[in-house]
């Protein structure tokens, strides 16, 4: 009940907001470097064109995009329960609501168990092609069995880890939408907007 009554006092706003800036503009910045090399793309792709990307750089990007949405969504539904007063409060001032992207306990889970996972997928006898990154279509599940560990699939706009596949452009939509939150917050004298 003592954490129900607790609250972020305006002094304290601007801690959150840049806090949650450096996720924002982190995720940003591997945006434009994807949007970038993206650009080297023709509308009619071929196989060709897309070995001649730079794959680790887009897939280095794409993974920071998830491991900084992880990051932002702590601030929203805090991994402890004792700090779920700030979540809430966080949650308002940003509105958003539970079906948020950001809110995937997959998301989170990729990036905090990573280390275990990776121990995990490792330990697995692995039968069929094995390949550390990828960008292109889905494989065919029914030509020999595919492993990636790292992967952006074109044809769905996936970015794939391990195991797990993210649909980023939803996570990237609202990365976006909160940092220009945060832009406007500054602007007015770094507070959450007040209520009405």
């Amino acid at each position: 009940m003592e954490n129900e009554s607790k609250t972020i006092c305006p002094p304290s706003e601007v801690f959150y907001m840049e806090s949650i800036r450096f996720n924002t503009l982190s995720a940003i910045n591997s945006l434009d470097k994807l949007e970038e090399e993206f650009k080297k793309i023709p509308t009619e792709c071929s196989f060709e064109d897309l070995r001649k990307l730079n794959r680790t750089l887009i897939l280095d990007n794409f993974q920071n995009i998830v491991i900084q949405a992880a990051g932002i969504s702590k601030y929203f539904w805090p991994i402890r329960k004792s700090h779920n007063w700030r979540g809430k409060q966080l949650k308002e001032a940003f509105k958003i609501k539970e079906d948020n992207p950001l809110k995937s306990r997959d998301l989170r889970n990729a990036i905090e168990h990573f280390d275990e996972r990776l121990d995990n997928y490792l330990e697995k006898p692995i039968v069929g092609i094995m390949l550390p990154q990828y960008i292109g279509p889905s494989p065919d599940d029914n030509n020999p069995p595919t492993h990636l560990f790292r992967a952006y699939f074109t044809d769905k706009k996936v970015f794939h880890l391990l195991d797990q596949s993210y649909e980023v452009f939803p996570i990237i939509k609202e990365v976006l939408r909160i940092h220009d939150m945060l832009i406007d917050m500054t602007k007015n004298g770094s507070r959450f907007p007040q209520k009405e």
